[in-house]
């Protein structure tokens, strides 16, 4: 479910790790339609970044890291379309911050979302 906003809010924020991509062009393994996940550092204005189609995206308060695909590009964050788009993605991290095994939990949460035409 996707919930519209202003654009103009979301450009001066930028592209920031965890935030959703749709593709508008078929590329490679993903087709048109299509969601990614953009990874990186948290809390921080990405100039580039690693987007992943077909993914399972851990978050936490640092990171964004998926694995996946096939179906992962680095790309200029310049490339990456507004829509005024927030949209519910689920993603995975550590129970109370332990890394150990059977001790990961999912969770969702509104990002913003992107799109790009698969050019680079």
């Amino acid at each position: 479910m996707t919930q519209k906003l202003d654009t103009s809010c979301q450009a001066r924020i930028g592209v920031q790790a965890g935030d959703a991509v749709r593709l508008t062009q078929p590329w490679k393994e993903a087709k048109i339609g299509q969601i990614g996940i953009i990874q990186g550092m948290r809390h921080t204005r990405l100039v580039s970044g690693n987007i992943t189609f077909n993914y399972s995206a851990f978050r936490d308060d640092r990171v964004v890291s998926c694995s996946g695909g096939a179906g992962t590009i680095i790309t200029y964050t310049d490339r990456l379309v507004p829509t005024g788009e927030t949209m519910l993605i689920w993603y995975w991290r550590w129970k109370n911050g332990y890394v150990e095994g059977d001790n990961g939990e999912e969770y969702a949460m509104n990002v913003y979302v992107w799109e790009w035409d698969g050019t680079n």
